[in-house]
């Protein structure tokens, strides 16, 4: 059955795109001092897509960097919407994994551009960005609570309900 056919018009953005997601590409990660590094693989041929992904837990600052996010699926067909859901999962996952509390804040740095049509696109977020109009570069932060985790209730159990769904695994440790 079509995931697509599924999908209620009353759903969530994520609600809608997550099986899609999980249907396409698996995620696994490696956790040590308090830095997640991200996989992604094709489902379909085996082949891992993903450059760089690469989260990581500052509690002195009281923040989940984004370090790096280069998820590579916009060369995959029928991608749309797929980054930004990848971008979602990963943010959950990190939040329930790390333990980092919900009133913290998601900083990373962007190219202006890639801020103007990413992440300043993000519904599930309030991405803001600070520096200079000439720089090239801008932090981008937004607050973690802002970001539609009480509608989840919780990812683990979202991405349960996935995995049963699709019966595959969906994030595995990769240790």
């Amino acid at each position: 059955m079509d995931l697509f056919c599924i999908a209620n018009k009353k759903q969530t953005f994520i609600q809608r795109y997550t099986p899609v997601f999980f249907s396409r590409f698996g995620l696994s990660f490696q956790y040590a001092f308090n830095c997640a590094d991200y996989y992604i693989t094709d489902i379909e041929t085996g082949a891992h897509i993903s450059k760089e992904i690469l989260f990581f837990m500052d509690p002195l600052e009281h923040c989940l960097l984004v370090s790096r996010f280069y998820p590579e699926i916009y060369k995959h067909d029928r991608s749309k919407y797929l980054s930004a859901t990848c971008f979602y999962i990963l943010i959950q996952h990190f939040i329930q994994f790390s333990g980092i509390a919900l009133d913290a804040t998601i900083y990373l740095t962007a190219k202006r551009e890639v801020f103007k049509t990413f992440y300043a696109k993000l519904k599930n977020f309030d991405f803001h960005a600070s520096g200079q109009r000439t720089d090239p570069y801008v932090g981008v932060t937004s607050p973690i609570v802002n970001n539609d985790v009480n509608n989840l209730k919780s990812i683990r159990s979202w991405l349960d309900l996935i995995a049963d769904i699709r019966n595959t695994n969906t994030i595995n440790n990769a240790h």
